[in-house]
C-alpha cells in the first residue's frame, strides 16, 4: 500500500492535470463527459492499492 506521503504526491499530479486540461481545452466537452470525467477515467494517475494490476506490476519487475 503507497504511504499518505504517496497518496498526497499523486493527488497533487492528478489536480495539476486537471489545471492544465482546463487551461488548455476550457469547457471542452468529449463527448458527454466533462474534463473531470475524462481525466477521472482515462488521464488520472492510477492510485495504488492492492486491487491495481499496475501495482502488482510493479512489485514484480524486481523478481526478474
Amino acid at each position: 500500500m503507497a504511504s499518505t506521503h504517496s497518496q498526497k504526491v499523486l493527488k497533487t499530479l492528478n489536480e495539476k492535470l486537471l489545471v492544465t486540461f482546463q487551461k488548455y481545452y476550457g469547457d471542452l466537452k468529449i463527448g458527454d463527459m466533462s474534463p473531470e470525467e475524462f481525466i477521472q477515467t482515462y488521464g488520472a494517475i492510477p492510485q495504488e492499492d492492492d486491487n491495481s494490476p499496475l501495482s502488482k506490476d510493479s512489485q514484480n519487475m524486481g523478481d526478474t
